[in-house]
């Protein structure tokens, strides 16, 4: 009897110990091809790799060592998983968008997104949720199920990057010399900020009584705040003798 017991122990804990390797290689290896293949990582995938693995594992030592028949197992637990999966409805439906979300490529790990009024990069994806890094810092975690049913916008590089900060001109001011100014002004504020070299830019819009509408834009790292970089550019605007409402030259 004891070396029956000790028999199974050994079983269980090869069978552990390879199950354990495996699931290591297999990992590095999944991880490795979805990068040549150009497919996007996401710990989804790993994660029902390793879960299959950790099944398999068990069907093998069901007989040896429970003396359980494997046929007998997988019978029941398809009887089981039928009433688990009733009150998991919400987590099956997670695993089923994320799984749609990347095999659609719908989006994937470094997208740029805008879903319900926020926008971030999507650092992962996991069998229940996605992971969006937003732009303020923060982190927002949407359920799969949630995401794959909302609509959201995708962003270019270039207009996730995009700030501005809208001033009005006094009428009848020079706008060239505004422009001049806005640049000259918002230039060495963004400095600290900018992306890829991109210059700022001023664009001009209606006039009403009030004034003559403008637009400066500014473009800034994807790892910048834009409330950051748009507080340092109005700073900079609002001192303009031309603004609306500004007190007039003299002389």
């Amino acid at each position: 009897m004891d070396q029956e017991l000790v028999r199974k122990s050994v079983v269980l804990a090869v069978v552990v110990l390879i199950t354990l390797i495996v699931q290591y290689v297999a990992g590095k290896a999944l991880r490795r091809a979805l990068d040549v293949g150009g497919v996007p990582q996401a710990t989804i995938f790993v994660n029902i790799v390793k879960a299959l693995i950790w099944f398999f594992a068990v069907l093998l030592v069901l007989q040896p060592v429970f003396d359980v028949a494997p046929t007998s197992f997988v019978t029941a637990l398809g009887v089981t998983s039928i009433v688990i999966s009733i009150g998991m409805q919400d987590t099956i439906s997670n695993l089923m968008g994320g799984l749609s979300l990347m095999m659609s490529k719908v989006i994937k790990v470094g997208d740029i997104i805008s879903v319900n009024g926020k926008t971030g990069t999507v650092e992962d994806i996991t069998w229940r949720n996605t992971v969006l890094s937003l732009r303020d810092g923060g982190i927002e975690v949407i359920p799969n199920s949630v995401l794959s049913k909302t609509a959201l916008t995708k962003l270019a590089e270039a207009a996730a990057e995009s700030v501005s900060v809208d001033f009005t001109v006094r009428t009848g001011s020079d706008l060239f010399h505004v422009e001049q100014d806005v640049l000259t002004a918002v230039a060495p504020v963004l400095e600290p900020y900018a992306a890829n070299g991109r210059d700022p830019i001023v664009r001009f819009g209606g006039i009403d009584a009030s004034g003559i509408s403008g637009k400066a834009v500014g473009f800034v790292r994807s790892d910048v705040a834009p409330a950051v970089a748009a507080d340092a550019m109005a700073r900079a605007i609002a001192t303009m003798p031309w603004l609306a409402g500004a007190p007039a030259e003299k002389g």
